[in-house]
């Protein structure tokens, strides 16, 4: 039994009337669907843990797992057929038409709607790559007096094509800026979402190779600690190489946090204990192994290091992206589960230390962070020696 995009999936729910959305979570995106009362949450992926996780975010009245794994849940699963089967409940003689969708490559499709197959290709790179960057900056900016071309070097070959196709377009980024900005369409979106899948699953064994090679855990730890709507990301910096955890030495992590302030600018959409457990992770103790991991992934074209723009079309930075599809593949191969005792360990000796370090703007942006994840600031639990508590939480997790 295949796995369903999400592209099918959404269409399938529309096809039995249902009003559907996506829901990011954490640990990837949901489908709420509702009609005449009836309400579901549907996620997808093999490994049920997760995705039961994922449903405790926005559940309803039912709330079905997608999946090929024959593994207990306390929620319904369901493969494909019986999926298929159950909308057929709600809309009659729509099962031939579901089939359809599941079956339909509009991959295929584009592809073989061009004499020029490499062209073809090319056109799919370049809205993958679109994709994942999320915007790029328009060669030229256009104001009445002149047309002034900037200095960036485009690097998406088909980028002019996809906006003849209606794939892409160009827009201002804010009001009254000269710079325009480009993006894909909803039709460009779906299309490099397919093809995303499709370069997925023929990666598969790289993918896999790429996880022992970093480490399952790591892997996991820094696609939650690095996910967002638009997918993974990672600001590129100096690698702390000489400050990473070193397996070795539980204490070794315990220098970098006398000298070094935690950024709080970095916390920014935290929901979570885990995510920001995961967050401090990805940027903070495993720096090294999440830019390898992008670095590898960049390698097999599923990741890319892309430039950060200002409103005015000015480069201020780099960043590592990653799609948001690959981010829940990964998680999905890679999951493993932390104690809650671990992670409320964490939050006492993170908040410690934070607090040994900040000044009463940082306690407010702490108390602001806890707000966030919905936690009680006031009943945290002081620890004497937070650094050495974080050493050994990190040495106990990863070792």
């Amino acid at each position: 039994m295949q796995q369903i995009s999400k592209l099918k999936l959404y269409l399938m729910l529309k096809l039995a009337g249902f009003r559907v959305r996506k829901l990011f979570t954490p640990y990837g995106e949901i489908f709420i669907a509702k009609r005449a009362g009836n309400s579901i949450c549907v996620a997808t992926g093999n490994t049920i843990p997760l995705a039961e996780i994922k449903i405790e975010f926005r559940p309803q009245k039912r709330n079905i797992i997608l999946t090929n794994s024959e593994g207990m849940s306390k929620y319904e699963t369901m493969n494909l057929e019986e999926f298929i089967s159950f909308l057929t409940g709600f809309k009659e003689n729509i099962d031939e038409r579901c089939k359809e969708i599941v079956d339909f490559d509009v991959v295929d499709e584009f592809i073989g709607s061009y004499r020029d197959q490499t062209k073809a290709v090319a056109i799919l790179n370049s809205a993958l790559l679109m994709y994942i960057y999320g915007e790029f900056p328009e060669v030229y900016v256009h104001t009445k007096e002149f047309r002034q071309r900037l200095e960036i070097k485009p690097d998406i070959a088909m980028l002019e094509e996809l906006k003849n196709l209606g794939m892409a377009y160009s827009h201002p980024k804010e009001r009254n800026v000269p710079a325009r900005m480009n993006y894909l369409t909803e039709d460009g979106r779906d299309l490099a979402r397919e093809f995303l899948y499709r370069k997925i699953d023929v990666n598969r064994d790289e993918l896999n190779r790429i996880v022992d090679k970093i480490g399952r855990k790591e892997v996991f730890l820094i696609c939650c600690g690095t996910i967002g709507k638009s997918g993974m990301s990672l600001e590129v910096r100096q690698p702390d190489s000489d400050l990473s955890v070193k397996y070795g030495d539980r204490y070794s992590l315990i220098p970098m946090l006398h000298i070094r302030r935690f950024d709080f600018e970095k916390l920014k959409e935290i929901y979570t204990k885990f995510q920001l457990f995961s967050r401090f992770m990805a940027d903070f103790v495993i720096y090294d192994e999440s830019v390898r991991l992008f670095s590898e992934l960049e390698k097999i074209g599923l990741a890319s290091k892309v430039r950060k723009f200002s409103k005015l079309g000015v480069e201020i930075g780099e960043f590592y992206k990653a799609p948001l599809e690959l981010c829940e593949y990964l998680m999905d191969i890679c999951y493993f589960d932390v104690p809650e005792n671990v992670i409320d360990s964490f939050m006492n000796a993170f908040a410690s230390l934070c607090l040994q370090k900040s000044d009463l703007a940082g306690e407010r942006r702490l108390r602001e962070l806890f707000m966030a994840m919905d936690e009680d600031f006031d009943r945290v639990s002081m620890v004497e020696n937070p650094s050495i508590e974080i050493s050994e939480l990190v040495s106990r997790i990863l070792g």
